[in-house]
């Protein structure tokens, strides 16, 4: 398991990272997302007002154009990728 600073540091410090991470079905899944609100369209920009469990962390996927999140405790392994806001493709 990966520590949440460790997947918060790199999130922070990279425009996009894959996220493989094992959903409550027991499925794994690949996700392409950012904590960016520079790739987020400004209509979907959090509002505010309700506060994730800290065991959770929401991303945009970049894939899906909307509001995921995954549990820390289930990310099997995460990787910076070089994403560009024109292109919206993986480098």
């Amino acid at each position: 398991m990966l520590s949440a600073d460790f997947v918060d540091r790199l999130l922070k410090e990279n425009n996009a990272v894959l996220v493989t991470f094992v959903k409550k079905n027991g499925e794994e899944r690949k996700m392409l997302c950012t904590t960016n609100l520079g790739l987020v369209p400004p209509a979907s920009h959090p509002k505010g007002g309700s506060t994730p469990s800290p065991e959770v962390k929401p991303v945009w996927d970049l894939q899906k154009q909307a509001w995921r999140s995954f549990r820390y405790d289930s990310v099997t392994e995460i990787e910076p990728v070089s994403y560009g806001p024109l292109t919206d493709e993986v480098a």
